[in-house]
């Protein structure tokens, strides 16, 4: 049986970045690597571009169905427009839901770790909210930023 993931967060991005975000919203990851390099070492990973879920394809999954499907129906999540995909300003919200396994052919990395190190500690200023509901679990991790890491809450 699959177990999936859900990944959402709330991030102050640096301004610097808000044409990458753009990029990644729109799910123009070819577009990204080439305008910021240091993309292609997290797109090499399994996986890795189903997070976040596009802008394009919530409001399809909205049109179709009133929300978005979440595979393990995580507490209001699928409801709670506030975390869908968009940029505002400097605000990035993004919602995702993956199969998050190791990836065998790059070090066993994961895709939601990987988006954390790689991206977000290097993009964002600041992690409004930031959790991880692992199918089976009854609650998420959560995330904050301390210093210029992004570590789990205690």
């Amino acid at each position: 049986m699959e177990i999936h993931t859900s990944f959402r967060g709330k991030v102050i991005v640096r301004p610097e970045y808000r044409d990458l975000v753009k990029l990644i919203c729109n799910g123009e990851w070819e577009k990204a690597e080439e305008q910021f390099p240091f993309i292609q070492e997290y797109t090499k990973i399994e996986m890795s571009k189903k997070i976040p879920i596009t802008e394009q394809e919530i409001a399809h999954a909205i049109a179709e169905d009133g929300f978005v499907y979440l595979r393990n129906h995580h507490g209001t999540w699928e409801d709670e427009e506030e975390y869908y995909t968009m940029l505002d300003g400097t605000v990035w919200t993004f919602i995702a839901n993956i199969e998050d396994y190791k990836d065998k052919n790059n070090n066993n990395v994961l895709p939601i770790q990987s988006f954390i190190k790689i991206i977000l500690e290097k993009i964002v200023t600041d992690v409004v909210l930031l959790e991880e509901w692992y199918g089976d679990k009854d609650s998420p991790i959560q995330y904050v930023l301390t210093n210029t890491k992004i570590k789990c809450k205690k």
